[in-house]
């Protein structure tokens, strides 16, 4: 399959075998949509809410494209640049995404003078780059494009007589390796309204951009008729689920006549107004001889290599989204190489959904399935894979995991927006915030109207704002030295400066070096710039006109919601610089909270899309039903830890929506508990155990002896796998095996003696490797000791000297919890505490 890429960049070298020049790309010789990578800094990247170049190529290609954005703010092209490109995990995914076309936008970040100084560099630079995608086995067809223009005096040191050189070696290079050229200079030429900030261009501008792209790629800028295709879960070497009515949809042309034929069955149907088409399939036996699917419509479509078995879902964030290979410098999978070096297996398939979030539910997922072998295992999610080499020859038939998940990732953005608004209360302001909003900085400035004094009209930013009363501290600091009454909450910073006639007028930059974890910053009450990431240096540029002489005001809002917080630079890195001169900004700063988190729960975070309620739903399980599953596998919570009251409330809530979601309402839901960690409390497994007790169809896997209290990614991965599989065949597939580890049930005292009583007991419970560890006992006065255990039959006896009347016992209620009381199936016991609320 030919892969384009669309590079926005600078400078081009020779390569060795110059590559032909490309022409209009023609989707009626694609079997699935053509697939298009964005490659470049900011003016690339854009806001990402719709507006962004990528974002309107789409609309104009149509449905035959597949265009994604992998532009990155502030990188260059040079590797000796100050942010290369090269570094970044955009450049290795845009490989991945094995492109059917390209188009790179750096070299406006090179063309700063501290990075142009490398600009002999830049020709080399360029055709490395080229090579790397030129050699992906896409083979991708490559275009390069002019620099758009730089407006007036540009920004960051960016003039347009740079900026003209670098589009001139782009235009030498394109020649010289017969390569198209695609003129964005042209379109936005004399119009600087297009480009307000004199870098980026505008809404109207990035369409312009677009619309030149497309007409590159495809020969016009209006999008063709929609061709027929299947969703992405009905590709190639396909796990089609056995058994069930199974539904086949995908897309095609408004009112297109589709047939699909899979297995000796013939359905036939039409796509409807909006293009959507759905067929469904009689009960399938389940096969593991390839077999070949074909939809035909406006065009034929063929899925190759396809069995027939049973499908899991894989979900969760990162002990689950852990790949089997290494991933520096987290530690190596134990096992692992013995693992993929056995891994050929070609019963088991994994189909991985793209990380993604999106305010609306989407249907469309971009993926294929991919066999298990000693090459390809080794970036399957790790559990997901030994659950699947555990349990598939136990089941006897094909076995597909659909990988579905993000580390650090909360469980509220895996829940539908319903689910939560009918049932988790607290998150429907958040939602109120989200509903018609997929910008994330106007949601949080949403919130900040809201709930911030601060920050309405006029805000505590103006100039002639009254802030005598405010607090004196001294900058930088951390939110622990800021005086207040928390360091969890919005804060606000001001303070005077002084500057010289020679500096007023000038353009100039302010240095606050680095603020956790949200900071914005307005300078004579004009905002100047805001970031998210604690780790990136606030440098934000000054237009000419903003400095005045005498006297100037800066004022900081800075958001804390978790952490230490604060301005955490030397003092020496807070300055501003304009004309000549430097205004140190360390000192004496006034300062005065905004919003106490303590008392007003953020809502609608911006800094953190992912976290935001349903956002990963909407991406990432909605495009999915109605695909037939056997169950799901869930390794989660750990992102959650700060409230397990609520998610005890919110784990229950999302199987339930899963369930509904699936129209499977027994689905099966297999939980694995969160592993020992310093950070991670007792409470959160207890809300784990609480659901499975009070859920049907559930399990629990405990991992209370593979956990690591160093590391929350413990690299003891196939114990999880294996308990997992175990509970898959108890629970999805009727085995009468031991399948979970003790799990307590209930106590009775006598005398001095709590006595307690377990749910699968597993032919017996075992004290592993000596006496009884972990339990305490409390009496009425609530003050728990250590105390004496001993296995009684299939009970637990709990004493202690300082306990004459036992009222209440815990097990392993700590952190990292010492305990050995296992079932004689091997399987370990779940942490608990009889007094739970």
């Amino acid at each position: 399959m030919i892969r384009l890429l669309l590079f926005l960049t600078a400078a081009l070298p020779l390569l060795a075998e110059p590559t032909k020049p490309t022409k209009p790309i023609d989707p009626r010789e694609f079997s699935e949509p053509i697939r298009v990578a964005c490659v470049g800094d900011s003016i690339t990247e854009g806001g990402r809410n719709g507006s962004d170049y990528p974002a309107q190529l789409q609309q104009c290609l149509g449905d035959n494209w597949q265009v994604r954005n992998f532009g990155v703010s502030g990188r260059t092209l040079l590797r000796k640049g100050d942010r290369p490109y090269w570094q970044e995990s955009a450049f290795r995914e845009a490989q991945a995404f094995a492109p059917d076309a390209v188009v790179i936008l750096l070299g406006a970040n090179d063309t700063k003078p501290h990075n142009w100084r490398h600009k002999d560099e830049f020709a080399g630079d360029y055709r490395d780059l080229v090579e790397t995608f030129r050699k992906l086995p896409s083979e991708p067809a490559i275009h390069l494009c002019r620099l758009i223009p730089v407006v007036g005096e540009g920004n960051f040191g960016i003039t347009e007589e740079v900026a003209l050189e670098a589009s001139a070696i782009v235009e030498r290079l394109a020649a010289e390796l017969g390569l198209e050229l695609i003129d964005l200079h042209a379109p936005l030429a004399d119009r600087p309204e297009l480009i307000p900030d004199r870098v980026h261009p505008n809404g109207e501008g990035y369409a312009a951009m677009a619309r030149t792209v497309a007409t590159a790629l495809s020969g016009s800028a209006e999008p063709g008729e929609t061709l027929v295709r299947l969703h992405d879960l009905f590709g190639d070497h396909a796990v089609l689920p056995r058994g069930v009515p199974l539904p086949v949809w995908g897309r095609s042309a408004t009112g297109d006549e589709v047939t699909v034929e899979f297995a000796g069955q013939s359905k036939t149907t039409q796509a409807d107004d909006e293009g959507r088409w759905e067929v469904v399939l009689d009960p399938l036996e389940a096969s593991a001889e390839p077999a070949t699917l074909v939809a035909r419509g406006n065009r034929r479509v063929e899925a190759e290599g396809i069995l027939v078995g049973d499908v899991w879902l894989a979900s969760g964030q990162s002990n689950m989204e852990r790949q089997l290979g290494p991933r520096p410098p987290q530690p190596e999978i134990i096992g692992w190489r013995e693992a993929a070096a056995a891994a050929d297996l070609p019963l088991i398939r994994e189909f991985n959904v793209p990380r993604a979030y999106s305010g609306e539910p989407l249907d469309q997922v971009d993926s294929r399935w991919v066999v298990a072998t000693p090459e390809s295992v080794v970036d399957f999610s790790a559990v997901g894979f030994f659950f699947a080499r555990d349990l598939q020859p136990a089941i006897g038939v094909p076995l597909g995991i659909i990988h579905s998940s993000w580390g650090g990732t909360r469980a509220e953005a895996w829940t539908s927006a319903g689910a939560l608004r009918e049932q988790v209360p607290e998150f429907r302001e958040t939602l109120d915030l989200l509903e018609g909003r997929s910008d994330p900085r106007a949601i949080l400035n949403r919130w900040f109207e809201r709930h911030d004094p601060g920050s309405g009209e006029p805000g505590w930013e103006a100039v002639d704002h009254a802030d005598e009363t405010w607090k004196n501290v001294q900058v930088p600091l951390k939110a622990s030295e800021f005086g207040m009454s928390t360091d969890l909450g919005l804060f606000w910073f001001r303070r005077d400066f002084e500057l010289p006639a020679g500096a007023a007028g000038e353009a100039g930059m302010v240095h606050l070096g680095q603020i956790d974890d949200e900071d914005t910053v307005w300078v004579n009450g004009r905002e100047v710039g805001s970031k998210s990431r604690w780790q990136d240096p606030r440098d934000y540029p000054l237009p000419a006109g903003l400095l005045r002489e005498g006297r100037n005001v800066i004022a900081v809002r800075i958001l804390n919601p978790q952490g230490q917080g604060g301005w955490i630079s030397e003092p020496s890195v807070l300055r501003l610089e304009a004309g000549g001169t430097t205004v140190p900004l360390a000192g004496e700063w006034k300062a005065k909270l905004g919003v106490d988190l303590r008392q007003q729960p953020l809502a609608g975070r911006a800094s953190r899309p992912i976290d935001l309620p349903a956002r990963l739903y909407n991406a990432m399980i909605a495009p999915l039903p109605p695909f037939p599953i056997k169950g799901v596998i869930w390794y989660q919570g750990e992102s959650n830890n700060h409230d397990p009251a609520q998610y005890r409330r919110l784990l229950p809530t999302l199987i339930g929506d899963w369930r509904k979601q699936w129209q499977q309402p027994e689905l099966p839901f297999l939980i694995v508990q969160i592993a020992p960690y310093q950070s991670m409390t007792p409470e959160l497994r207890e809300a784990q155990l609480q659901t499975v007790r009070s859920t049907p169809r559930t399990a629990l896997a405990v991992t209370t002896d593979v956990g690591d209290a160093r590391d929350i990614h413990p690299a003891a991965k196939a114990p999880v796998g294996q308990r997992l599989a175990l509970a898959a065949r108890a629970v999805a597939y009727g085995e009468d095996i031991p399948y979970s580890g003790p799990l307590f049930r209930s106590m009775e005292v006598t005398g001095a003696e709590a006595i307690l009583h377990f749910d699968h007991v597993g032919g017996g419970l075992v004290a592993k490797g000596g006496p009884l560890t972990g339990f305490t006992v409390a009496g009425d006065d609530g003050e728990f000791h250590p105390a004496s255990a001993g296995i009684r039959g299939d009970t637990v006896v709990v004493s202690s000297p300082r306990v004459s009347e036992p009222a209440a016992v815990r097990y392993g209620w700590a952190n990292v919890p010492e305990v050995n009381l296992f079932n004689e199936a091997g399987l370990p016991a779940s942490p608990f505490r009889s007094d739970a609320p």
